[in-house]
């Protein structure tokens, strides 16, 4: 008698067991579940602080960029094409304008005849006001008669 209510005690532990594992399962999917969100919750607060930081981080990006050497010279090769392209187009027209004239074809290459030309160290701003010998303040009217000082109003 002994033996059988041993042997019935441990079939109903292990009963009991199975049905702890059973009922431990959810248990186990609840803290994987709020494992997972807090995960979620941690990657969603470092998305945030990453978005408010980006606009920082592209104006860095770009003030780097653009204290870099390639960019200068991108910049300076930009500004000489521009140069030589608005000479071009210049030269056309003026070819159109005046065809019995001829200009120097390819002004971009160094003439040693410029090397030795004086020029002042210090030209103010208006030049024409001086080339005309006016002083004082007022409109400048040309030896024509036009009115130089309203040219820029009526442009």
């Amino acid at each position: 008698m002994a033996e059988e209510h041993a042997s019935a005690l441990g079939e109903e532990v292990a009963r009991l067991k199975i049905e702890l594992e059973e009922n431990d399962e959810p248990l186990i999917l609840s803290h994987d579940v709020e494992t997972a969100r807090s995960t979620a919750w941690g990657a969603e607060e470092a998305l945030k602080e990453e978005r408010l930081g980006l606009p920082k981080k592209v104006e860095e990006a770009i003030a780097e960029y653009k204290a870099s050497t390639g960019f200068k010279r991108g910049l300076v090769r930009s500004s000489w094409a521009t140069y030589e392209y608005g000479y071009r187009v210049a030269y056309a027209r003026f070819q159109a304008k005046y065809p019995d004239l001829e200009l120097e074809l390819d002004p971009f290459v160094d003439n040693p005849t410029d090397q030795n030309v004086d020029m002042p160290a210090n030209v103010s701003f208006n030049d024409l006001r001086n080339a005309l010998g006016v002083t004082g303040e007022g409109p400048v009217v040309s030896p024509g008669g036009d009115n130089l000082g309203s040219l820029n109003r009526h442009q």
